[in-house]
């Protein structure tokens, strides 16, 4: 049964965490970013504050289109880890969840988007650090967040062409760290193979005039 969309209160108080914004007011640098960035990089000192936040949003902007448009990820440096984007399918909770707003509140009633043009696959922006090369301390307490310039920049490949031409696909049993671990690879494309064997015996047996 469909349930009745509440439309949401706007005006309605939120809980906001505080975002600290450390390239905002380079001149300011309210949070003594760049300071410790040339204390630390001596060489860097001849540059002003406005200039070095002008190459790191550069840099930002460029590593979101390389995520965006590269199916194999980005590896940040300094071995952190590698950020790439992937396609997976929802769990029962996510699909249900993820309401379309402008549908729901034309109708009156809660509508879910279902991705009918990506056949059901969500894209996932990944992060992992989790394999030989990124083992640096407290690894395992890093996350990472993608801003709104590349959720976009990502939204805007799924709309175009094909998402699956465009990305991999991920599993519980390939999940993104499996993608650097060979004897992960190749249990997923062994039981792909079993798969597809599987399919073409079923289709081949298959008689639509035979009754039970």
């Amino acid at each position: 049964m469909d349930k009745t969309f509440n439309k949401p209160d706007l005006n309605a108080p939120r809980n906001r965490s505080k975002v600290k914004d450390f390239i905002a007011y380079p001149k300011k640098d309210i949070y003594g970013f760049f300071s410790r960035l040339k204390e630390q990089n001596p060489q860097l000192m001849k540059y002003s504050n406005k200039e070095m936040a002008g190459w790191i949003q550069e840099y930002g902007k460029q590593m979101a289109h390389e995520v965006a448009t590269n199916r194999y990820g980005v590896k940040l440096p300094e071995g952190l880890g590698v950020v790439i984007t992937g396609l997976c399918k929802p769990t029962e909770h996510t699909a249900n969840n993820n309401i379309d707003y402008a549908t729901s509140k034309k109708l009156g009633v809660i509508v879910p988007f279902r991705n009918s043009h990506t056949n059901d696959y969500l894209v996932k922006i990944n992060y992992t650090n989790n394999i030989p090369r990124c083992r640096f301390t407290n690894h395992q307490l890093w996350k990472f967040k993608p801003v709104r310039v590349l959720s976009r920049a990502v939204s805007t490949v799924m709309k175009g062409e094909a998402p699956s031409s465009k990305y991999m696909t991920f599993t519980k049993e390939l999940p993104v760290c499996g993608l650097f671990d060979k004897t992960a690879i190749a249990r997923a494309a062994k039981r792909k193979v079993k798969e597809q064997e599987a399919m073409v015996k079923a289709m081949a047996e298959y008689d639509e005039f035979a009754f039970e």
